[in-house]
């Protein structure tokens, strides 16, 4: 599994998940996040993370008072998700098609 970051411009980073590894606010904070934060950090090297604002959904390692402290810490605005609302799910309108386009060859 690997968890995928992405702006209006494209992918930023992608990141592995170990192999028969959960998903926790600790593994998202202290290794997810950092190397995605680095690679926005590439990507943008004038204005870096100032002026971003980051979405995920409710997932229990999103919404862990860790991760909404690291994210804060970092200075960044985080987008609230709406509880079960598929109608807002980005991922759905540029991600998925786009890996499906990749896939098919």
């Amino acid at each position: 599994m690997f968890a995928v970051f992405f702006s209006t411009r494209g992918i930023i980073e992608y990141v592995m998940l170990p192999e028969k590894h959960t998903v926790t606010a600790t593994w998202y904070t202290e290794n997810c996040l950092p190397q995605v934060f680095q690679a926005v950090e590439r990507l943008r090297p004038k204005t870096g993370l100032r002026g971003m604002k980051f979405h995920h959904d409710n997932a229990p390692a999103h919404t862990a008072r860790k991760t909404k402290d690291y994210i804060k810490q970092s200075g960044l605005e985080l987008i609230d998700h709406p509880s079960y609302s598929p109608d807002l799910a980005p991922c759905d309108f540029w991600l998925f098609p786009t890996i499906k386009r990749h896939l098919k060859g």
